[in-house]
């Protein structure tokens, strides 16, 4: 037996959300309703990652007949409806666990996961869930006033991109030099130049708004700029999309470019931002 889930009666449905009315099983008027429902978590919405895997127990009853059928299905303007349940039990009441896995989504969706109950008499009970989905800044890490020296000083001239932190680009055994200063040894003068050892590409695009980026917006202007393995002239304020075989990491901004005389303090001053989905 397999109920389906009418469009008209959906598109009321995401109305009814919109004024958060339908999130409760409790009928307002006086005759109670054939079947009860209740979910677990009770918060009418949950937050969550594209990949994670989201938990929700429904409990529901009916007092007319023996079979319950419960059907769940997802909206959302990047999928549209799509089927998650559609499964019948022989028993007027059931108490049945979701592992619901979120599909890859943009940044900042609202999902609705819609459980619906029909009994033997063709009864109905509706309830939803709202799932908010890869909101924005919760899915990159960032670290600010990261400094890289000159690889002709002593100091730490590479930058890892996993680790996130500094360190040196003749350590191979312990440390990706994602990034590299490529100042040649014995030179005075820094470079101004970043190169890597691990095939990372670099974007120039300092119209990027550095301060809300997200992992969309990271991808889309990576994807849409010229990749280049080695940059040059970098300077106060500019910012780069860093990716590897296409796939875009994240986010830098230049803060600042020290050159005085001598190579101990040669180095750059930058923020990242990086992609954790």
């Amino acid at each position: 037996m397999h109920s389906i889930i009418n469009p008209s009666k959906l598109f009321l449905l995401v109305i009814l959300l919109t004024s958060f009315s339908l999130f409760s099983c409790e009928d307002s008027s006086e005759v109670e309703s054939p079947i009860l429902i209740f979910l677990t978590p009770e918060a009418t919405q949950i937050e969550a990652n594209s990949g994670d895997k989201v938990f929700i127990t429904v409990k529901a009853s009916t007092n007319s007949g023996s079979i319950l059928t419960l059907n769940i299905a997802s909206i959302d303007d990047q999928y549209g409806i799509r089927n998650v349940l559609d499964s019948t039990f022989n028993n007027s009441s059931i108490n049945y666990r979701l592992e619901y896995n979120v599909p890859a989504y943009e940044d900042s969706t609202q999902s609705l996961l819609v459980f619906t109950l029909t009994n033997q008499n063709n009864q109905v009970s509706e309830i939803a869930k709202r799932i908010l989905v890869n909101r924005g800044e919760t899915f990159v890490r960032e670290a600010s006033g990261i400094n890289i020296y000159s690889t002709s000083s002593s100091r730490p001239n590479a930058f890892s991109l996993t680790q996130l932190k500094p360190g040196f680009s003749t350590d191979s055994t312990t440390f990706e030099s994602d990034i590299v200063d490529n100042t040649l040894e014995e030179n005075e003068t820094l470079s101004r130049e970043w190169v890597s050892n691990t095939g990372i590409s670099f974007v120039k695009f300092d119209g990027f708004n550095y301060s809300s980026a997200n992992s969309q917006s990271i991808r889309n202007a990576f994807e849409n700029g010229v990749q280049l393995s080695k940059i040059s002239n970098i300077r106060d304020s500019d910012i780069y999309l860093i990716g590897r075989n296409g796939n875009a990491l994240g986010a830098i901004q230049i803060i600042a470019v020290t050159d005085p005389e001598g190579v101990q303090e040669d180095k750059y001053t930058f923020s990242v931002k990086v992609i954790t989905d």
